[in-house]
């Protein structure tokens, strides 16, 4: 097969370590535990959050905002506490957005301090999107379409909204007592949070590192050679579903026009 891409992408290694693919190589993509999930596959993305670590240009409110050690996956991380006291603790900033158009925000956090966390804000609500990193749970509070979670192992949860902002603004991340939004804090609740994704459309990527503007990281490009015929093709996916094509024509650089997921574990061709 040939295989091009025109910008660098991050992929998990077999030691469940983030790590760059150079332009033009192929991403064999991994759990955080080291499972081999199959080719990772996507079409371009902007990552429009910066830095996503969420260091400089984050607006701290009720806490302390600080690094924190290595998250599992090699990528620096923030430790977000909140004060003694606090009524409110959150980490916000503006963002510039499409009225209209669908977004989708991500981040990760560890699963073993906070319990729960939310994202809100761009008008539609102070409550937003709940989350329960131990149960793996997600709920929609106010005005959001969706909220999803991936736990990705015992210390890891990737969670995930996508909404329709009615205005620009502040986008808010924050700790939370309850999947509903409730912020009954004592002082001292910790959460870590990195890989800060806002990006269009209503499914989340893999990420792309920002650090001072907005990064696109290129579309993959991928074609069969050699084959030149009417054939039938399974693909597998790293979940394994799969998709039948019967009676494919197939000619120099063929490549299915969509695929149902990112991670690729087989493609055959008979």
């Amino acid at each position: 097969m040939t295989f091009s891409r025109a910008s660098t992408a991050r992929m998990i290694d077999a030691n469940g370590i983030s790590q760059l693919a150079a332009v033009d190589t192929p991403r064999f993509d991994h759990s955080l535990s080291g499972q081999a999930l199959g080719l990772l596959y996507e079409t371009a993305a902007k990552n429009e959050i910066f830095p996503s670590n969420f260091s400089t240009g984050w607006n701290v409110v009720g806490g302390t905002n600080i690094s924190a050690s290595t998250a599992p996956d090699g990528l620096s991380a923030r430790l977000l506490t909140v004060d003694t006291g606090a009524s409110d603790c959150y980490l916000s900033r503006n963002v510039m957005l499409d009225a209209g158009t669908s977004y989708t925000v991500s981040f990760y956090c560890r699963r073993d301090q906070n319990r729960f966390v939310m994202i809100y804000g761009f008008g539609n609500g102070p409550q937003g999107v709940g989350f329960d990193l131990v149960a793996g749970t997600a709920q929609v509070n106010s005005s959001w379409t969706s909220a999803r979670i991936e736990l990705l192992n015992a210390a890891v949860a990737r969670v995930i909204g996508t909404l329709t902002p009615s205005l620009n603004g502040l986008i808010a991340i924050s700790p939370a007592t309850n999947i509903a939004g409730a912020k009954e804090f004592t002082g001292g609740e910790m959460l870590t949070i990195w890989g800060g994704q806002l990006e269009t459309g209503i499914r989340e990527s893999s990420l792309i590192s920002t650090s001072s503007t907005a990064i696109t990281r290129a579309a993959d490009q991928a074609g069969l050679i050699g084959l030149n015929g009417t054939y039938d093709v399974r693909i597998a996916y790293d979940d394994d579903t799969e998709t039948a094509l019967d009676n494919v024509v197939i000619s120099e650089g063929w490549w299915p026009s969509s695929l149902n997921r990112s991670r690729i574990k087989r493609l055959v061709v008979y």
